[in-house]
């Protein structure tokens, strides 16, 4: 009778004063909290293209505890999860006290009737999203990737990776004791998909430019390239494309450096496409005006016991003539006439030596000497542009603020609606008269004809420099670099073409950069529906 009396009591305390023990053991074994998966958000170029998107996956999971399988079913399931034997059979008997181990994600949806059909007890299915890029090779560089739980890694899937990826949603569900789920009785977090994300891109002139660049380093034997195509008013990056790439769809197991986009993560040596900016320090201060002569006899130039040269001697030239022919004494001896501070206070003014806060990881700043750390031969080689570290997008950005009016604007990624505000760097008459003397360099005798395009008046420089070895420059190793605005009269479009390290003969930058350069030039002109302003020119 004692012992019925207690056990009544018992039950009593349990179902009436302490009943939340038990409903929290109960709900410990049939109650779990399942995070409802959203889509991540889809990128879209200018036009509405999609060129990132959601593809539903699958993964296969189990409850280790409660697998069982036969030898015949084990070897099924591993040559449905293309995986051997071995290492499915290691993988469960590692996890064999867990109740929730992946077994492979990512899989194709079609494999879901196949691994339903083999009946195994403890496995159970999920639907996940992985990212895709149609157009893999061409943005991969720009756009980035994910991993494979939809996270951005690199480029703009990680700097926008808090907008794009959204918040899952979450729900406690009801299971029997077999792990299926009979019912949910309540949401706990509604999810939230990602947002869409609008890139200024274009990729018509993207898949242009990738191409005609992928040709050129084939063409040039170089060991790489990149193309930067930016909206001159509106500081939009429309086009920038690397080559070799990489194909984001694809499971990368180290980062190489063929997966850097050098657009911004690498620096180089801009050589004579410096070289309008040392004019427009010179016209800027008043110390010269165009007319200005300078005599470059015999072609050569001694400076602190050190010979700079010419390929030629040009004899006695104006300013124009200097950008023409790409006179490296004419503009080492126009520079030594003033003070140094004119022409470094104008490259810091267009940003050199510091980053364009485009927002990219690992943008670098490049390297800008410093006035008082000049000598007068460091300071003569700055002048055609040695000694100064860039990257292509500041470079492009400092040519687009020259056919800006001198407007200098932030450099973005996003589509713009309205005009941006940018920052007078530049005088207004002094960036026209730069653009009208740089038309000369692609005339006849000057640097590079092959870049003109035709119905087009086209504007540009070519910079051609020598790569640094152990030994100093060398030179046989080479960069080619072209820089162009179009069309001249009223500048739209800047393009840079960068072509690192030629191992062709004719590695000069009119004839190899600027040559890709008048074919994504002329395209773009085409696809942005920019009327032809000049049916004189014959050029491409």
């Amino acid at each position: 009778m004692l012992g019925i009396v207690l056990v009544i009591m018992r039950l009593v305390y349990l179902t009436c004063i302490d009943s939340d023990f038990l409903r929290n053991q109960g709900d410990i074994r049939t109650m779990r909290n399942i995070v409802v998966p959203v889509h991540r958000g889809i990128i879209e170029d200018r036009n509405g293209e999609a060129i990132a998107v959601n593809m539903p996956k699958m993964a296969v999971c189990i409850n280790a505890q409660r697998f069982c399988a036969s030898t015949e079913q084990l070897t099924q399931l591993a040559l449905l999860l293309n995986c051997p034997v071995y290492q499915l059979k290691e993988k469960i008997q590692n996890n064999s006290n867990k109740r929730f181990i992946y077994l492979k994600r990512g899989l194709d949806i079609q494999l879901t009737t196949a691994l339903k059909a083999l009946k195994l007890k403890g496995l159970f299915l999920r639907i996940q999203y992985r990212r895709y890029y149609p157009q893999a090779e061409i943005n991969a560089h720009l756009l980035g990737l994910t991993n494979i739980d939809n996270q951005g890694q690199e480029g703009l899937e990680l700097i926008y990776h808090n907008w794009l990826h959204g918040v899952p949603g979450l729900k406690r569900v009801i299971q029997d004791r077999r792990g299926n789920i009979i019912a949910a009785p309540k949401l706990l977090r509604p999810a939230q998909p990602g947002r869409n994300l609008q890139l200024s891109l274009d990729q018509r002139i993207q898949c242009i430019a990738f191409h005609a660049l992928a040709s050129g380093v084939k063409r040039y034997q170089a060991q790489s390239g990149t193309v930067i195509v930016l909206g001159v008013k509106t500081g939009e990056v429309l086009a920038m494309a690397n080559y070799p790439s990489y194909d984001p769809n694809q499971p990368i197991l180290a980062f190489t450096a063929s997966h850097r986009n050098s657009a911004v993560t690498d620096v180089f040596e801009p050589g004579s496409a410096l070289k309008p900016f040392s004019i427009v320090s010179l016209l800027e201060h008043g110390h010269f005006t165009k007319d200005s002569l300078v005599d470059t006899t015999p072609g050569k130039l001694k400076v602190d016991d050190s010979w700079i040269k010419d390929k030629k001697d040009y004899g006695l030239i104006n300013l124009e003539k200097v950008l023409q022919v790409s006179s490296n004494v004419g503009i080492a001896k126009l520079i030594l006439a003033v003070s140094s501070d004119a022409l470094l206070e104008l490259l810091i003014r267009l940003g050199f030596g510091h980053i364009t806060n485009s927002g990219f990881p690992g943008e670098l700043k490049g390297f800008l000497p410093r006035s008082p750390f000049l000598n007068a031969f460091e300071l003569a080689t700055l002048s055609f542009g040695y000694g100064v570290l860039v990257t292509p997008l500041q470079l492009a950005q400092a040519y687009s603020t020259l056919a800006n009016n001198g407007v200098k604007v932030p450099v973005t990624f996003i589509k713009q609606h309205y005009l941006p505000v940018g920052r007078k760097v530049i005088n207004a008459k002094v960036s026209k008269t730069i653009l009208r003397m740089l038309e000369s360099v692609l005339e006849k005798g000057g640097t590079a004809p092959l870049a003109r395009i035709k119905g087009y008046r086209v504007t540009g420089k070519t910079g051609t420099t020598r790569l640094v070895r152990s030994h100093g420059y060398d030179k046989a190793y080479h960069n080619s670099v072209f820089v162009g605005i179009a069309p001249a009269e009223q500048p739209e479009v800047v393009v840079l073409v960068l072509l690192h390290n030629l191992q062709t003969k004719n590695y000069y930058s009119g004839s190899t950069a600027g040559v890709i350069f008048a074919e994504v030039m002329f395209n773009t002109m085409r696809i942005l529906n920019i009327a032809p302003t000049d049916q004189i020119i014959t050029g491409r």
